[in-house]
């Protein structure tokens, strides 16, 4: 199994992207990091999954454009498997600007986008199926670090397919203003398939959050059809 890693000069978090690799590596998996111009040119053919870490959403979409945005779907459309954390996740759901409508793999919608900078901590985040391989050995509540991650909700595209809840957001984080309370009960981990491929976006970062490595890890190979 071939994973890659997006990163994008000023729009990737340097902490996810190279904890990410970090952890790809101690489960002996193979991982690159490859840029937008790599996306454009065609080369996650040459991988099973590609993994989107933390950052500006915007500014990812912008430096992959359309063309690259075209790729990545393409990519997921034909067995290609997405993980998404934080603004890899925002860059998979219904866009919220010109630049994140051009790519929309996942029936979701990020709410309360005005407010999107509600600030980072950790959080506790409630398990809804455990009996799903990406989330195998949780239970119950469990503590993650967040870190302006989208609020998501279902959304209306009636050509894609519902998303599956993995966990939802228990408590909130309400820093800079922002009202905590709106971050309870929307989805924190979901699950979903765009053609022959399939998704997993969390809005948490299990790359950051001691103990929730596994559980990224198994997000993976679910993701790439494998179990282990």
């Amino acid at each position: 199994m071939k994973t890659a890693v997006l990163y994008i000069s000023d729009s990737t978090s340097q902490k996810s992207y190279d904890r990410i690799i970090n952890i790809i590596e101690l489960y002996g998996i193979s991982v690159k990091g490859i840029t937008e111009k790599d996306v454009v040119n065609g080369e996650l053919n040459n991988f099973d999954v590609l993994i989107v870490p933390g950052g500006r959403a915007t500014g990812q979409a912008k430096a992959l454009g359309e063309k690259g945005c075209s790729m990545i779907e393409s990519f997921v459309k034909n067995s290609g498997g997405y993980i998404g954390i934080c603004a890899g996740a925002f860059l998979a759901v219904e866009g919220y600007n010109e630049s994140t409508s051009n790519l929309v793999i996942v029936n979701a919608q990020a709410i309360d986008i005005d407010h999107w900078n509600r600030g980072s901590g950790n959080v506790k985040i409630k398990i809804t199926d455990p009996t799903h391989p990406i989330i195998n050995g949780y239970y119950g509540t469990i503590t993650a670090y967040y870190e302006n991650g989208p609020l998501l909700k279902p959304g209306n595209y009636l050509d894609l397919s519902d998303y599956d809840e993995l966990a939802f957001f228990a408590d909130g984080i309400g820093q800079n203003n922002n009202k905590s309370n709106l971050m309870i009960n929307s989805s924190a981990l979901v699950s979903s398939t765009y053609g022959y491929g399939k998704c997993v976006l969390f809005s948490f970062h299990p790359e950051l959050t001691e103990g929730l490595q596994r559980m990224f890890i198994q997000g993976i190979l679910w993701a790439a059809g494998r179990t282990s």
